[in-house]
């Protein structure tokens, strides 16, 4: 993906949905999951004012990676594991509302 863009996230919703179409599993591509759940950390860093942290035990127990994007006011999300959700779950996890849930006015 060549711009870091939180418009390019709907290319991931795209992509991981016609995973599923093909009918492949989570376990199939679980490095490429990983992998896009970086990348949309990467958006929400670059354009939000996020940073990769080191998970607490609490955050790792309840997301269970054991790296976080924090936000600004202290707002923490796990895009790595929402894209496995997406992935599972289908378009109820879009990825694109994922982003403007985290980064609505109201939530700052």
């Amino acid at each position: 993906m060549s711009s870091t863009t939180p418009d390019s996230l709907t290319l991931v919703d795209d992509i991981l949905e016609g995973f599923r179409a093909d009918g492949i599993t989570s376990d199939q591509v679980a490095e490429t999951l990983f992998g896009f759940g970086c990348y949309i950390g990467e958006v929400l860093a670059r354009h939000e004012g996020g940073c990769w942290r080191k998970a607490t035990e609490q955050e790792v127990n309840l997301f269970s990676f054991p790296m976080v994007i924090e936000l600004p006011a202290k707002r923490v999300c796990n895009p790595i594991g929402k894209v496995f959700k997406r992935m599972e779950n289908g378009p109820e996890d879009n990825l694109c509302y994922f982003y403007t849930v985290f980064t609505s006015a109201d939530q700052r």
